[in-house]
């Protein structure tokens, strides 16, 4: 692990990706606290907000480092044999793409030569003082020759990340502009902030950065929030998608949004009370409606063991909303678990969660590999059997057998004679079909250091994993092979 703070949100976020759902997630009520009914009258019924339109790294810097990945674009010294490219001056030029599915499309829509993503090239030492110059398929027609060529920022933004390594330097340069032709969005530009990774003189890397968000207040509760939505990953979606990043921000500088679980249509707890969030298509308002519905208790249960600590955090997906329950991990990376919650009832699968049971921790998340039968359980065939209602608490308390199941090889790979052979295993629980992984020893604590993108350094203390020994003996007992193989 590099950035464990880092490698702890991306994993969530792969894994509640992976179950295909719609997102509004709401933060645990922890038994015993109620949704406050002075609270929900001193709110309105449903608030429009106007959005404005910010810099990036303008971002309040509590959630900033949500909407600083960008588009990665690697490079080769191979042009593509489909593009039309300027006269290049350095004789070492490299060549990139910038892929989205709705650049592919406005590509075509404009009588492109090829299909795929928005072609660049980087010339080396050939601007007019010396430095880089980085060239766009703007107008996405497959010529770079009609594209204006960028040079590097004389001064970066001071929100902008700067590298961490001392074998690289990364280097901003002017924007470049692009249309997205998404279905129900239209046809939009978006400004991109390119930014050149360089190993020593040697290119290695192009990252496009979404250089815009939008934000804005509204109250709850009492308290006013700023709201964040911009772009993560990708350029996908339209930015009114229901899976579009949304981070919220109270008075007081705190991250109030879950930092695993951040969506336009997280449904988050403010003041005693849930609040469901969309937004228009065109990006210019923010519609933020109180939750109703009924809520129901979810419980953590020993299962019959001695067991006196129990606490879980994470997210919880039912088939059109995701609830999230406790923290994984606060500000000082501290994890911040719950016995039991309130969440609003529906069936649930488990998306991502991190359950504390005395001395060991481990992590569980909807299983995406085929069940003994053969059958996957992704989309509409996920498991739902965390059922939450209103007049009895439902109870999660890991009482059933695991089972240790061999992913790879799958049961039809053919596998040579003297081939080595990759064995990799899963430990799943298999009431709810989840996979269990990320075990680790609380009884022992290791420290982990980290940077942030703003390049503010940290520390925090971790449990070691507890990943399994596993040998692999032929029938007559001869070893084989030995080795650490962690579950998941």
């Amino acid at each position: 692990m590099q950035n464990g703070k880092s490698d702890r949100k991306r994993t969530c976020t792969r894994v509640l990706s992976s179950c295909l759902l719609l997102f509004p997630a709401a933060l645990g009520l922890p038994a015993g606290e109620k949704a406050s009914p002075s609270a929900a009258s001193a709110s309105p019924p449903q608030q429009v907000v106007t959005l404005r339109e910010i810099p990036v790294w303008e971002i309040h810097e509590c959630v900033r480092d949500s909407f600083l990945d960008g588009l990665p674009s690697a490079v080769s010294p191979q042009a593509d044999p489909g593009v039309r490219y300027p006269a290049l001056k350095s004789g070492r030029p490299v060549y990139g793409e910038i892929r989205s599915s709705y650049l592919s499309a406005t590509r075509l829509a404009n009588a492109g030569t090829r299909a795929g993503g928005l072609a660049c090239v980087v010339d080396p030492s050939a601007g007019p003082s010396g430095g880089d110059l980085l060239y766009v398929d703007e107008n996405a027609d497959g010529d770079l020759r009609n594209d204006t060529p960028r040079k590097p920022l004389p001064k970066a933004p001071a929100g902008l990340p700067t590298s961490q390594n001392p074998m690289i330097t990364w280097t901003w340069f002017e924007s470049v502009n692009v249309t997205l032709d998404a279905p129900q969005a239209g046809r939009r530009t978006i400004e991109l902030l390119p930014c050149i990774w360089k190993h020593g003189d040697r290119i290695i890397f192009v990252r496009f950065l979404p250089a815009r968000a939008y934000t804005g207040r509204f109250e709850a509760g009492g308290s006013f929030y700023d709201a964040v939505l911009g772009y993560r990953y990708t350029l996908r979606d339209p930015l009114h998608d229901p899976t579009s990043p949304l981070c919220l921000v109270a008075q007081d500088g705190r991250r109030v949004s879950s930092p695993n679980a951040e969506q336009l249509n997280v449904m988050t707890l403010l003041g005693g009370r849930y609040y469901r969030f969309s937004c228009t298509p065109a990006v210019d308002r923010l519609i933020v409606r109180p939750y109703d519905g009924p809520l129901g208790t979810l419980e953590l249960g020993a299962g019959g063991r001695d067991t006196q600590k129990l606490q879980m955090a994470g997210a919880l997906c039912a088939p059109d909303f995701i609830v999230t329950t406790g923290a994984p991990f606060d500000g000082r990376s501290v994890f911040q678990g719950v016995r039991r919650c309130e969440i609003p009832v529906g069936d649930y699968c488990a998306g991502y969660l991190t359950v504390e049971m005395d001395q060991v921790r481990f992590s569980i998340s909807t299983n995406p590999y085929p069940d003994a039968s053969g059958r996957t359980h992704i989309g509409k065939d996920l498991i739902r059997g965390i059922a939450v209602r209103a007049d009895q608490p439902f109870v999660l308390d890991f009482s059933h057998r695991p089972i240790v199941m061999f992913n790879r090889p799958a049961g039809n790979d053919p596998v040579a004679r003297g081939s080595a052979v990759r064995i990799e295993a899963i430990l799943v629980e298999p009431v709810h079909n989840t996979v269990m992984r990320a075990l680790a020893d609380l009884t022992r604590r290791e420290t982990k250091l980290y940077t942030t993108p703003e390049g503010k350094e940290g520390a925090y203390e971790q449990a070691p994993a507890l990943p399994p020994r596993v040998t692999i003996a032929r029938a007559d007992g001869e070893v084989v092979a030995q080795g650490i193989m962690p579950f998941g």
